[in-house]
Order: structure tokens, then C-alpha cells, then sequence
């Protein structure tokens, strides 16, 4: 549920999955406001570190996807 306090949903109306995330998003953001433990600037790091990791992860797959491919077309030649 996106939080009342953001008016601005005008595009969310016609993506109910954006809205979704959105309201992901808030839950997110209000843990990290309520929580004394934490600072914005964590805030920051924490999304910067989970950008990364996505990247980090999906080019080692697209390394690994290309390498089969590699594989798989020096294996097809071989047969001919």
C-alpha cells in the first residue's frame, strides 16, 4: 500500500505493478527513516551496494551465457 501522504500517483493509476514497487519503495524508505540506527547516508550506500550487486551478478551470468555460447558454436563446428 502506497503511503497517503504522496499525491503524486497520477502514473501509478495506470501501472498497478509500478505501484506495487512503489508502495515497496515507501515501506522501505520508512524503515530506514524510523530506524535511529541507521543514518541517510546508509540510505545511500545500501542502495548504491544493491545496485552493484545486481550488476556484479548479471554480467557473470552474461560472462558465463557467452563462454556457453562460445563453447557451443566451437562444438558445432567441430561436428561439420
Amino acid at each position: 500500500m502506497t503511503n497517503p501522504n504522496v499525491t503524486d500517483l497520477s502514473d501509478n493509476d495506470r501501472f498497478p505493478y509500478r505501484q506495487h514497487l512503489r508502495g515497496l519503495l515507501c515501506d522501505i524508505v520508512g524503515e530506514y527513516l524510523a530506524s535511529e540506527e541507521v543514518s541517510a547516508d546508509d540510505l545511500i550506500d545500501d542502495f548504491r551496494a544493491e545496485i552493484k550487486s545486481w550488476m556484479d551478478y548479471h554480467q557473470q551470468n552474461e560472462m558465463k551465457a557467452s563462454q556457453m555460447y562460445c563453447k557451443s558454436v566451437g562444438f558445432a563446428n567441430s561436428k561439420l
